[in-house]
This record gives C-alpha cells, structure tokens and sequence, in this order.
C-alpha cells in the first residue's frame, strides 16, 4: 500500500472589508501632540508644550 497525499482544496472565506486589519486609529489629540514633539525633534520649535511640567511656585500676592 503506497501513501499518497491527498489533494484536497479548502475553499476561500470571504473577507469582512468592513472592518480594517490593521491597527486602531489614534485620535487627533495622540495625532497633534506627535506632530509637536516632531517639530521640536526636527528644531522647528523650541519645546513641546506638553512635555513642560507645571509651575510649582505660587502665585505672588498682589
């Protein structure tokens, strides 16, 4: 008895195109602070407004 391999096809699935395979979008607040830190990377601006920490001083009196 020989062993043969079996020529069996598999039919194709349709494909969802409603659905992307790839990742998920990032919003246009991820999207503006990427493209900040950019600028300031390629020396197009002086920092990114974001990534300066908030004043620890308080405000003088009067």
């Amino acid at each position: 008895m020989t062993s043969e391999p079996m020529d069996i096809e598999v039919p194709p699935q349709p494909r969802d195109r409603s659905a992307h395979g790839g990742a998920a979008r990032p919003s246009d607040d991820g999207l503006a602070v990427r493209v900040e830190r950019e600028r300031v990377a390629a020396g197009l601006k002086p920092y990114a407004s974001q990534d300066v920490p908030p004043a620890t001083d308080d405000d003088p009196e009067g």
